[in-house]
């Protein structure tokens, strides 16, 4: 070993180590007796062989090490050395090959080194260490050819489950080895003489003999893009875990990998209980509830304790609702409320897994949100939401006098899909969306009149209390536009919705316990009143107060100008300003800033408490318990298990990414067919396919459908009164016999019969009655 290693490095200019010279003086004098060494000898001697290998690998130097790693579990120690290794993945930059001698072999060599004094155990213990090998499974064994050049013919392959490769040493004079030429596994340059070239020198892939160990060069030629996919795809997997495999075993063995890591779809099912027990378990006061259909699995909603309580401590009485498809393999919806922090951030409040989006599901989630929440009147609560199915009627149902926002970007969404796509159209939505005043308001959309009268009358159908801020109400002391915080929070768990349903609700469960304690160690390291946010708008308003003129007029009022046309009224004991902004916020405006800056006061003292830096440790002062393994659970054996709900399949392919607008970026990994002349492949004309082709195609010309002129009582009436000649000679057209052409199109047509009602008799009467409708 420590010869073939010395010479494989001198062709590798790297360095070799003999791992024997790693050995404590207690392992060398134990072995020079004939005592085999334990795993209590060997674990510490491996563990310094994974310091010396982790030195090089973080310095980036290649290193031949010689070291005997009989079992599986101290290659594994070895391969540790890289910092990014997976346990039991073998994806590791250390990598290992087997030299497999006969056992006389190595026992003459043994003796050998043991006479001249090179080595200090003794060929007694070599069938100790044979016995204690443990060669993986799937080791492809490949002998040495004696009369090849190259490394006195030998040949390298790899095993499929260990990333390791074995060369056989049986018949060599190790002491007499030249190599030539050592070529690396992941070398592009290498060549195989089996490669077909032509007379200009070119090479090619030749499909029969290289398919089955493919070696690629730069510059070669393929028959076809297909055998280049199919050679590129065998090259990685032979290189990588040298075997050869096919695209459905692939397909097969990531879904069985899949399994193993998140679990099988059908089974966690069963186990729902117990995750829900578990779960209120360690969180005392947490909602979990469970809706089945007799033993179907339907609903579940999970609302934590420590959710609960952080939204009563400082969140704005707000609440973001939206639904988004489950990518699993049963399918169904992810219902989801989020509050709003201190800092403007998100602040997931409860989650449910739903069969489907409709008004029934939507009731029953707000129903537990209520309670949980304790929403007593619907008057002091805000809904923002983005037009769910069903969502809009369940509100008006529960909360009557909750104030209904909805989600700007949405409805510009359906003004485009109306007609109204100009840029001008855009900006006046907008505009009217941001104005603060119903004056400002009224001004936009009579400009927008002028502009498209269509669509003034289209957004005018709309109510204006659900999508601009001249009509917001100022309770929930906020003037959001856009339901960012629910968009926020379906990024935040875009991985999980497509895993089982337990991993699904544990993944979202363990990022909000993550996510709480993130916003507590930010929030302590804050320095100010204020919060980071909202210091900044503070700091932007202040600004532009610069060019605002303050005048005091008795009392706590004062009028402020801002340049022509633009004067507004600041009351400093009421915390308003008649441009509104004051008033939704709770952030004083720059008019407001204007005067708190003449009277030499600071501007955080008149911002909400619903803002400060106290108020957000206090809503994340609660924190989330983890939660043990589904191994630990408790069981529940008195409970029947739950079936999974019906697989519902649609026609075609599983939807996996949500579909965007026009002017929405789109992903770069497929070519878009957006603007491409669709023509057909029947008629050759542009604007439709050959599916919906009405045109003549060839000599299938279409027959044409002789009309029956056949007069009514009343028109024959007519025409007689009026006497016209013409009309009343006007022979009636029947029916033509078919062609054989409108006898065989006829024959193609489907037979349609007529739908049976059986109605079963009894023994006493005749079984031949059968009523047919």
């Amino acid at each position: 070993m420590s010869t073939i290693g010395d010479m494989l490095a001198k062709v590798l200019n790297c360095s070799f180590l003999d791992a024997d010279d790693f050995h404590p003086l207690s392992n060398k004098e134990k072995m020079s007796q004939g005592i085999p060494l334990s795993d209590e000898d060997r674990i510490p001697w491996l563990e310094t062989l994974r310091g010396v290998l982790k030195d090089k690998l973080d310095n980036e130097k290649t290193v031949i090490l010689g070291c005997s790693s009989l079992r599986k579990h101290y290659r594994e120690i070895l391969r540790s050395a890289d910092a990014d290794y997976v346990h039991g993945s073998y994806a590791s930059r250390v990598q290992f090959v087997l030299l497999d001698a006969k056992a006389d072999v190595l026992a003459a060599r043994l003796e050998k080194r043991a006479a001249e004094g090179k080595h200090f155990m003794p060929a007694t213990l070599l069938q100790s260490q044979l016995e204690s090998l443990h060669i993986d499974e799937g080791l492809i064994d490949e002998n040495f050819n004696e009369n090849d050049e190259n490394m006195s013919g030998s040949d390298v392959s790899g095993s499929d489950s260990d990333a390791s490769e074995r060369v056989s040493l049986d018949g060599l004079d190790m002491d007499g080895i030249e190599v030539d030429e050592l070529c690396d596994s992941h070398d592009s340059n290498r060549l195989d003489s089996a490669h077909e070239s032509d007379s200009d020198g070119q090479i090619w892939l030749d499909l029969e003999n290289d398919m089955s160990n493919p070696r690629l060069k730069v510059g070669m030629l393929f028959k076809s893009k297909d055998s280049l996919k199919e050679a590129a795809k065998q090259y990685d997997v032979k290189r990588d875990f040298c075997c050869l495999v096919s695209l459905t075993k692939c397909r097969r063995a990531k879904l069985r990998a899949l399994e193993l890591i998140e679990g099988a779809h059908k089974a966690q099912y069963e186990k729902i209980y117990e995750y829900l027990l578990e779960v209120r378990t360690q969180n005392e006061g947490t909602t979990t509830i469970c809706y089945l259909d007799n033993t179907l699995f339907q609903r579940m909603y999970v609302c934590l304790q420590a959710c609960k309580d952080g939204y009563r401590a400082g969140c704005r009485r707000i609440v973001g609702l939206d639904g988004c498809f489950l990518k699993g393999y049963y399918g169904g919806y992810l219902f989801a409320a989020v509050g709003i922090d201190a800092n403007n951030g998100i602040y997931p409040l409860a989650y449910a897994a739903v069969e489907s989006e409709n008004q029934a599901s939507w009731l029953w989630f707000l129903e537990l949100l209520a309670i949980d929440l304790e929403i007593v009147s619907s008057y002091q609560i805000s809904f923002m939401s983005d037009k769910q199915k069903g969502l809009v009627e369940a509100i008006y149902m529960l909360f009557p006098n909750a104030e209904t926002r909805h989600c700007v970007r949405h409805l510009h969404a359906n003004f485009k899909k109306a007609g109204f796509r100009t840029k001008e159209m855009k900006d006046l939505l907008w505009r009217a969306a941001r104005a603060s005043t119903t004056r400002e308001f009224e001004d936009v959309m009579g400009e927008l009149r002028k502009t498209n009268q269509p669509a003034y009358d289209w957004l005018k159908e709309k109510d204006p209390a659900q999508r601009s801020r001249s009509h917001f109400s100022i309770r929930s002391q906020s003037d959001m536009l856009v339901n960012n915080l629910s968009e926020s929070f379906n990024k935040m768990i875009l991985e999980a919705r497509g895993k089982p349903i337990l991993t699904m609700m544990e993944t979202i469960r363990t990022k909000i316990m993550l996510l709480i304690v993130k916003k507590k160690e930010e929030a302590d390291k804050w320095k100010g009143m204020l919060c980071p946010k909202i210091k900044k708008k503070v700091d932007v308003n202040r600004k532009d107060s610069l060019r605002c003129v303050p005048s005091h007029t008795g009392g706590d009022k004062y009028q402020v100008e801002c340049g022509p046309g633009s004067q507004h009224v600041v009351d400093l004991v009421e915390n308003s300003c008649s441009c509104r902004n004051w008033d939704l916020t709770g952030i004083p405006c720059m008019h407001a800033l204007a005067v708190i800056l003449l009277k030499n006061e600071l501007p955080e003292t008149y911002v909400q408490t619903w803002y400060t830096k106290q108020t957000q440790l206090q809503i994340y002062s609660n924190f989330i318990s983890p939660v043990r393994g589904h191994k630990q659970w408790a069981p529940l054996s008195n409970m029947l298990p739950i079936l999974p709900p019906p697989l519902r399949r649609p026609p075609g392919r599983p939807t996996r990414v949500r579909r965007k607008e026009t002017d929405e970026p789109q992903t770069l990994e497929r070519l878009s067919k957006r603007g491409v002349e669709m023509r057909c492949s029947k008629c050759n004309r542009v604007g439709h396919n050959k599916r919906s082709c009405k045109g003549e195609v060839g000599q299938n010309i279409p027959v044409k459908r002789h009309r029956v002129a056949i007069p009514t009582q009343q028109q024959g009436t007519l025409n007689q009164q009026e006497g016209t000649p013409t009309q009343q000679a006007a022979p009636t057209q029947l029916p033509t016999a078919p062609t054989r052409q409108q006898a065989t199109l006829r024959q193609k047509l489907p037979f349609k019969r007529k739908s049976t009602t059986v109605r079963w008799m009894t023994s006493t009467q005749e079984p031949s009655m059968t009523d047919h409708c």
